[in-house]
């Protein structure tokens, strides 16, 4: 049958499966749809047809009619069989034996510090990963928490929703436009968020328009969304925005990533407390490796918007600027996790990596 690419359902597998099928490739998926005014890339494809487990047809073989049959019927089982809901496993595009993922939390936008965000692009435009993951608070969303801030920081919420889609997910597709891009639920965007609707707005709170996800127009960029955060390495690696806080006298990293290795007995990614730290674990369950991943907000802003612990004086919030670069075993359980603390040096904000510096 032929497609109408203006009405096609590409939330339907079966739709979105026709509907490739007839345009021949990703990118010609893509033109269609943006002819008829549903824009979309061929990153944002690709993703949509990872997410529903859609593969390129077999050729048909016309000298060996019986296996070409069964090759049919076996491509069909896999195509409907009922698959769990996830984030596509990602592969290494390079061809390496080791899948490279990088990963970056809390940004506060707009409140986040600009030097580090862009050392955090311009790594992922040199290392070229298979996967980006955004580990949640990319918005700091001020204006709705029940926090007194300073006037200014009351700003309308679609300018930040507008300028996370162009400043944040839209130069991550730019720098990395064939990578599987995740974005985390934090706990501005995640309670904050529904707690003021729940509290102010209760009539129309689940209305799904209002969803993060839908505010975000997540599914129209191209990027993937676990609210609860994914397994990178099934049963073996988790990434999360984590929940975890010390009150432990003096603070220090890695304590929270402690607790959050006790909570899941996996080793695990997280952010939340905006600390950098590795905590380490190898006993009778087998070894294990927990990274406090830092942060990409600037805590001079938001001292200034008063939207932190400490709000006068000289002492400063124990944050560490970094972000995190996985390698992991394509189809395997090994893998490595790379804390990069970012440095400020005057008016310079740089990072390390692979021993080459990454400049703002």
């Amino acid at each position: 049958m032929t497609v109408d690419f203006g009405t096609v359902d590409l939330k339907d597998r079966a739709q979105l499966q026709e509907a490739y099928y007839q345009a021949g490739s990703q990118q010609k998926l893509a033109d269609a749809l943006t002819d008829v005014g549903r824009p979309y890339t061929r990153a944002g494809i690709k993703d949509l047809l990872q997410r529903n487990r859609i593969k390129p047809p077999l050729p048909p073989q016309p000298e060996d009619a019986p296996r070409a049959e069964a090759i049919k019927e076996l491509l069909e089982y896999f195509q409907n069989r009922e698959v769990p809901y996830g984030r596509p496993p990602v592969s290494s595009t390079t061809g390496h034996e080791y899948a490279v993922e990088i990963l970056g939390f809390d940004p506060h936008a707009p409140l986040h510090h600009e030097g580090a965000w862009e050392v955090f692009l311009a790594t992922i435009d040199k290392i070229k990963p298979d996967g980006v993951t955004l580990g949640g608070d990319v918005l700091d969303l001020a204006m709705i928490s029940t926090f007194i801030k300073r006037p200014s920081a009351i700003r309308q919420l679609q300018a930040d929703l507008d300028w996370a889609s162009e400043h944040v997910f839209a130069r991550v597709n730019t720098v990395a436009p064939d990578a599987v891009k995740t974005l985390l639920l934090g706990n501005h965007e995640g309670e904050r968020w529904e707690r003021y609707l729940w509290s102010r707005c209760p009539e129309i709170a689940e209305l799904r328009v209002l969803k993060m996800e839908n505010l975000l127009e997540l599914d129209k960029l191209g990027w993937r969304f676990e609210p609860d955060g994914y397994e990178l390495v099934p049963d073996i690696l988790m990434v999360e925005h984590g929940d975890r806080h010390t009150s432990t006298l003096g603070g220090g990293s890695a304590m929270s990533a402690r607790k959050e290795m006790i909570d899941t007995s996996m080793s695990g990614l997280s952010g939340h407390t905006h600390k950098l730290g590795k905590f380490w674990r190898n006993d009778n369950a087998g070894y294990r490796v927990w990274l406090e991943c830092g942060c990409l907000c600037d805590q001079v802003k938001m001292r200034e918007h008063r939207v932190t612990a400490r709000k006068r004086g000289h002492k400063k919030e124990d944050w560490h600027l970094g972000f995190a670069i996985v390698y992991h075993h394509v189809g395997g359980e090994s893998f490595a996790i790379i804390d990069i603390s970012i440095l400020t040096r005057g008016k310079k904000t740089f990072a390390i990596v692979n021993g080459e510096e990454i400049c703002a």
